[in-house]
């Protein structure tokens, strides 16, 4: 499973865009959708849970799409690793 990341969504984005977005590219398990639809400030946002052995292609084949005025930004969501604080 991969968590991807999509910025600059067009603000008609809902979470059937976005899935029927990822669907070619494996199953959608979860898609968590942020966007102010009263006051749209700020472009929606999302990340998608995706199950697939190839979520590269995804993010290959997305980023930089254009949706209305928006070219979407796609990236895989990078975990990460907590600092211990110890120094060597």
């Amino acid at each position: 499973m991969a968590t991807i990341y999509i910025s600059s969504l067009p603000f008609r984005a809902d979470e059937t865009f976005i899935r029927n977005l990822f669907s070619p590219y494996g199953d959608v398990l979860s898609i968590d959708l942020h966007a102010d639809w009263v006051n749209p400030t700020h472009e929606p946002y999302a990340y998608v849970e995706l199950e697939t052995p190839d979520p590269e292609s995804a993010v290959d084949a997305l980023d930089g799409q254009k949706f209305g005025q928006n070219h979407i930004r796609v990236h895989r969501r990078v975990e990460l690793q907590a600092h211990s604080g110890e120094t060597s």
